[in-house]
């Protein structure tokens, strides 16, 4: 569950660079233009850490010790603590409401409610993607939510008149089986002040790493 991201991005054929010692590994996310670390140990983590640029803008780190050391390295300020979840289950049950992938047209829509990224053209490029994916009720739109550039689930908002009846469950569950049917791994990363998000992952039965990964940003 540790590394769970680490295993979807080669799965995905989005790894770039990749450094091992030991146990331990440093790989380049091309989807994201980070680097993820996963090391045994200190000694291992500051080894595969000064096989990059002091100028690296984004590492995301799997151990406690390896934020200081990313932190002294590159002169990383703002983290970006995140839970990890997997799901190893089978198949949930299907939504009761309409889901149905966004388009562009959707761009402003999502901007305004989803707020964690402010990227417009990240943003328009998972809805060109079709990987932004809307819940119904009634014919009108109360939640959407999909998937990053590297395969992570996220950026679920419910719309406040819709909120507290499950919809983010469905929703949830229709992408969890939209990975199994293509044979991938069920992976979302929420973070760590996000309280509803952490409760309803455990409800949902997904599995939990035991330590949290740390997205640390110039």
């Amino acid at each position: 569950m540790q590394n769970a991201d680490m295993i979807n991005v080669l799965q995905l054929g989005l790894a770039g660079k990749t450094y091992v010692k030991g146990n331990s590994v440093l790989l380049h996310n091309r989807a994201t233009a980070s680097y993820l670390i996963s090391s045994s140990s200190a000694d291992d983590a500051r080894f595969l850490l000064g096989r990059l640029r002091r100028n690296t803008g984004c590492v995301v780190t799997h151990r406690g010790f390896e934020r200081a050391l990313a932190a002294e390295r590159f002169g990383l300020e703002e983290k970006v603590p995140c839970r990890q979840f997997v799901y190893t289950g089978g198949l949930m049950p299907a939504p009761a409401h309409t889901v149905k992938p966004l388009d562009k047209s959707h761009l402003a829509t999502v901007r305004s409610h989803y707020t964690r990224i402010s990227s417009k053209a990240y943003i328009l490029a998972r809805l060109n993607a079709g990987e932004l994916f809307g819940l119904y009720e009634d014919g009108e739109l109360a939640a959407f939510g999909g998937l990053h550039s590297d395969g992570v689930m996220g950026m679920l908002e419910v719309f406040p008149p819709y909120r507290r009846r499950g919809l983010g469950r469905q929703l949830t569950a229709y992408v969890v089986n939209d990975r199994l049917a293509r044979g991938l791994i069920p992976l979302a990363q929420v973070v760590e002040d996000n309280l509803p998000s952490l409760a309803m992952q455990r409800k949902l039965g997904f599995e939990e790493a035991a330590e949290s990964i740390c997205w640390m940003y110039r």
